[in-house]
């Protein structure tokens, strides 16, 4: 009888000792689990405070290019992106010509213009001042050549650049002295749109754009997957977000996933 007792007891020790391991692996599982939704929501968090604070950034140089308009008359020119370059060897800003603004096959935004125009980053021999800052900057104009320039005065009145962005220098890649880019948070070009038809007007003026203008980058998600015409669904566009069909400008960040995903960061003229 004690032979039996002793080891009924043995038995009963090592399933206590069995079940405290159970136990401990399952507050290891749950804390695993835990750890893992409050990491997911933090990094959540995080992306959302990142995209207000770029969304700030919009507002601001929305409002800048209103400054800008209010300054000099016109909002800031289209900058051709492509070759033969955005800087001639006049020493000029190579801008889009009226008739690009209508062309579909074009891509109707630039990565130079912010840059250019609201921050004053080109080089003194072509905006009149070294470093950010720039002189007078004069309407689009046609050369003898063909090509549309928007040139600087680079004489008279003197301009400051964006001081909330030019504070944070790694808001700014310069791959030369004219190839200069203003990113957002995500290290990506931010986009400057323009798609009416004319340089000198805060909106379009009748019958100069058509609802078709308006680039896909800016079409809603569902819009742009759906079915139907181009014509149609910018059309859909332009009746969902009736302020953009009269605006002259829009400013995007891809955002995190560096995708244009149709519903990313975009601020336009109000």
């Amino acid at each position: 009888m004690r032979t039996v007792a002793a080891r009924s007891g043995s038995t009963t020790g090592a399933s206590r000792r069995a079940f405290t391991l159970v136990e401990a692996a399952l507050v290891v599982i749950i804390i695993a689990v835990l750890a893992a939704i409050l990491l997911v929501a933090v990094r959540a968090a995080m992306l959302e405070a990142r995209r207000r604070g770029e969304q700030q950034l919009l507002t601001s140089l929305q409002l800048q290019i209103v400054h800008f308009k209010e300054s000099h008359g016109f909002v800031p020119p289209l900058v051709r992106d492509a070759a033969p370059g955005p800087v001639t060897a006049q020493n000029e800003v190579l801008v889009h010509s009226p008739a690009d603004l209508r062309n579909l096959n074009l891509d109707r935004f630039s990565v130079f213009t912010l840059p250019y125009f609201l921050l004053g980053a080109l080089p003194a021999t072509v905006d009149g001042i070294d470093g950010f800052g720039y002189t007078k900057p004069l309407p689009p104009i046609e050369r003898a050549s063909g090509q549309w320039v928007g040139p600087f005065s680079r004489r008279g009145a003197k301009f400051e650049a964006l001081a909330d962005v030019t504070r944070d220098r790694n808001r700014i890649r310069r791959d030369s002295d004219t190839q200069i880019q203003l990113l957002d948070r995500w290290n990506r070009p931010i986009r400057y749109y323009r798609w009416e038809n004319t340089y000198f007007t805060s909106g379009p003026r009748e019958g100069e754009v058509q609802s078709w203008g308006i680039p896909k980058d800016l079409w809603p998600r569902d819009i742009f997957d759906g079915g139907g015409s181009d014509e149609e669904k910018a059309a859909a566009t332009a009746a969902r977000i009736p302020q953009i069909r009269s605006a002259s400008y829009a400013i995007l960040s891809l955002g995190a996933d560096g995708v244009l995903s149709k519903d990313d960061l975009v601020e336009y003229e109000r």
